[in-house]
């Protein structure tokens, strides 16, 4: 897979890019994680990511100081049949273990993430909640150096 058009990412940014390649029928294929070459020794991060024919857009990272560019038509990765990839069940019992497994990870991050929401909304209380000191007068008042004449803004 190729750029599709040329890319500027800012240092430590990931972002979207378009590729382009044999994709061939309306279906979705694996983008194997990779370390894409660039100078002075640095590289771009692409991680395995599933794109479709319809949506062929792979998310790469700079994780430099600097600045890099990917040009179009450089090799962004290499495709492949995420059937070969991936693990599948060779019984029924393996499927309804592979379903465990994946509930429990499921209930792992639903936890995770409802902690995450309790810690956000104490945090905006305590930043936000009501103020018990008073308010400062927004108007500045200047002595006018022509004069005794007070200026207020």
């Amino acid at each position: 897979m190729r750029a599709a058009e040329d890319y500027r990412l800012k240092p430590h940014e990931s972002k979207p890019i378009r590729v382009e390649g044999q994709l061939g029928e309306d279906r979705e294929w694996l983008i194997q994680k990779n370390l894409l070459a660039n100078t002075n020794d640095t590289f771009f991060a692409v991680p395995n990511v599933l794109i479709s024919t319809a949506n062929p857009w792979v998310p790469v990272a700079n994780p430099t100081d600097h600045p890099r560019y990917i040009r179009k038509g450089e090799i962004i990765g290499s495709i492949c049949n995420p059937s070969e990839y991936f693990d599948s069940p060779s019984s029924p019992e393996e499927l309804k273990h592979f379903q465990e497994t994946a509930e429990k990870i499921r209930m792992v991050i639903a936890v995770q993430m409802n902690s995450e929401d309790h810690k956000d909304q104490e945090g905006e209380e305590e930043e936000y909640g009501p103020k018990t000191a008073a308010m400062p007068d927004p108007t500045i008042s200047l002595q006018s150096p022509i004069g005794n004449r007070l200026l207020v803004m």
